[in-house]
């Protein structure tokens, strides 16, 4: 597997998506290593797009980077195809995977939606940094941790601590 095919544009992964292209520019415009783009990414991704798991799951575009972008808000699943495609904008490979997670701290009116506390296809972002994949989440906001109870990480923090002693 060759981490330049995870560069390309994709239909969710909308990397060259000039509001994407943009709004990476814009983000990490005055940062110079990887580490710094992926941590500022990160965050912005994650706090900066309220985290809603009520989105159309019948319309396609609330999966799509840049429609998550431009509405501001997303689900796991569009908040990591986000991150993913504004990695790619910033020349760094990055794809996104999915796993069934159980969330022990479903609200009822989740829970009444779902009618589970198993998130299926809960998706993460998954970057090539320093010669290996790392997974990490932007999913939960800090409105929505704050809400909970919750002290979220600044980034992640076990993930990225591999990009430490790598080049720029």
């Amino acid at each position: 597997m060759n981490p330049a095919d995870f560069l390309a544009t994709g239909y969710f992964i909308d990397s060259a998506s000039p509001a994407v292209v943009e709004f990476t520019q814009r983000t990490t415009a005055e940062l110079r290593t990887v580490r710094e783009k992926v941590i500022a990414l990160y965050r912005v991704i994650r706090d900066g797009i309220a985290y809603d798991p009520y989105v159309d799951f019948s319309d396609r575009e609330s999966f799509r980077a840049s429609s998550v972008l431009s509405a501001g808000r997303g689900f796991c699943v569009g908040k990591s195809a986000l991150f993913a495609a504004t990695a790619r904008a910033a020349k760094i490979p990055a794809r996104v995977g999915y796993a069934d997670v159980r969330n022990h701290l479903t609200s009822p009116r989740i829970y009444q939606h779902i009618k589970t506390d198993i998130f299926i296809w809960h998706s993460y972002s998954d970057l090539f940094i320093c010669g290996r994949w790392v997974k990490a989440t932007p999913a939960f906001d800090l409105a929505l941790c704050d809400r909970l109870g919750l002290q979220p990480r600044s980034h992640p923090q076990r993930r990225l601590s591999a990009m430490q002693n790598c080049g720029p």
